[in-house]
């Protein structure tokens, strides 16, 4: 990647752009992107893609805690083909198991299926023609598809599934770009209780990540930006609609901090009210209390995937 880079290559410059990158698998501060877990190669993603995606950029993402737009806006467009890759696997996934489940018990045995096994048998003892796939780190894994020797000894396409890339049915496009489109709104009536997707809301949804993502940032390297800000959200958007919020202006009202009483007040639950001084414990567990709204007995838990 040095070599390619029509820019100085400065190792803390990509260390500073990791940082960033860290942010969308989700911290103490915002959630995570959908689909995007440590444990399902989510690291991995990003890494690939930006070393797919820096040698086209004229600098790096991360200026010192600012973030360049422009330049995260193509990373984030890389990073977004993600998204239809993964539900195009997975609806095919789900349409394959239907159709399994829609097929009468009796039709799925049939009279050679001793044979069957036997040629199973005989397919797992031999060491002929190894067509096994297997992990290379070196290798880029953001591409769908690896070239696996054909059984009659050519090379050949065919795609192969990974855990940090999907396949893309070309003759399904259009069917499949419908049921995404549904797949989203689905996600967003049921998240973030949107019944109807505006271009106004989407773009409110984008602002406030973004805005998150350099509350973060800002955070980390020159100190709290603003004591007053949160991200309104429990969920973050679809990668693929995190887009046009290059031209974005982001200003910050600084505030002021909580007190100390105070900020217990807003992180501990009522069961540790013991933490408090008694003139404040009953603020959080009296019916009276005004501040009672905000320490309820019975509420849903939603992992989020995870």
């Amino acid at each position: 990647m040095k070599n390619q880079l029509t820019f100085p290559y400065n190792i803390d410059k990509i260390v500073d752009d990791w940082i960033l990158m860290g942010f969308l698998v989700g911290n103490d501060f915002v959630p995570h992107l959908p689909h995007l877990h440590i444990n399902e190669n989510a690291l991995l993603l990003l890494w690939d893609t930006y070393k797919k995606i820096l040698p086209k950029l004229d600098g790096y993402l991360n200026e010192s805690g600012q973030i360049n737009l422009p330049r995260f806006e193509i990373y984030m467009a890389e990073l977004a083909k993600f998204d239809f890759e993964r539900f195009a696997h997975e609806n095919d996934t789900l349409k394959y198991f239907d159709k399994l489940h829609s097929i009468p018990p009796e039709e799925c045995v049939n009279e050679n299926q001793t044979d069957n096994n036997n040629d199973v048998h005989n397919m797992d003892n031999s060491n002929d023609n190894d067509n096994s796939v297997y992990f290379d780190p070196d290798k880029d894994h953001s591409s769908a598809y690896e070239t696996i020797s054909a059984q009659n000894g050519n090379e050949e396409e065919r795609p192969v599934i990974q855990s940090s890339t999907i396949l893309d049915d070309n003759d399904n496009e259009p069917l499949i770009e419908s049921e995404f489109r549904q797949h989203k709104t689905h996600y967003y009536r049921e998240k973030m209780n949107i019944e109807q997707m505006t271009s106004n809301i989407m773009t409110t949804n984008v602002e406030n990540y973004i805005f998150a993502l350099q509350w973060i940032l800002k955070y980390y390297y020159n100190g709290c930006q603003s004591w007053s800000w949160f991200y309104p959200q429990h969920y973050a958007p679809y990668l693929s609609d995190l887009k046009n919020f290059k031209d974005l202006n982001i200003q910050f009202d600084n505030g002021k901090p909580f007190r100390p009483f105070e900020q217990l007040l807003a992180v501990l639950p009522p069961t540790s009210c013991d933490l408090l001084p008694k003139p404040l414990q009953s603020l959080m567990t009296d019916i009276e209390s005004p501040l009672l709204q905000f320490y309820p007995e019975d509420f849903c838990l939603d992992q989020n995937e995870k």
